[in-house]
């Protein structure tokens, strides 16, 4: 999804997407500010009009979502389900 070029797709994939982190059952706040929300938000809006997420948060919900992969990531801030994407 990262190296995407066609937002349409992206746009139509969306729902599927939504639909499993809302199936986590941990509210609409949960899932606006879930990782693969910024992710996939972000590449749609850099498609579309070049804008880009802050790049602190979208690195955080990056790593977060290596690691829900089973990737080592070792010492990389991340989101969290406690704090968020912490202070701003």
């Amino acid at each position: 999804m990262l190296d995407a070029c066609n937002a349409l797709a992206l746009m139509n994939d969306l729902p599927g997407i939504m639909k499993h982190v809302y199936d986590e059952d941990k509210g609409l706040n949960h899932v606006a500010h879930h990782p693969i929300t910024l992710l996939w938000i972000s590449k749609i809006a850099s498609l579309c009009y070049g804008e880009e997420a802050p790049y602190r948060e979208w690195k955080m919900a990056y790593y977060y979502c290596r690691k829900m992969t089973g990737q080592e990531i070792e010492g990389r801030p991340m989101w969290s389900e406690e704090n968020g994407y912490g202070d701003n």
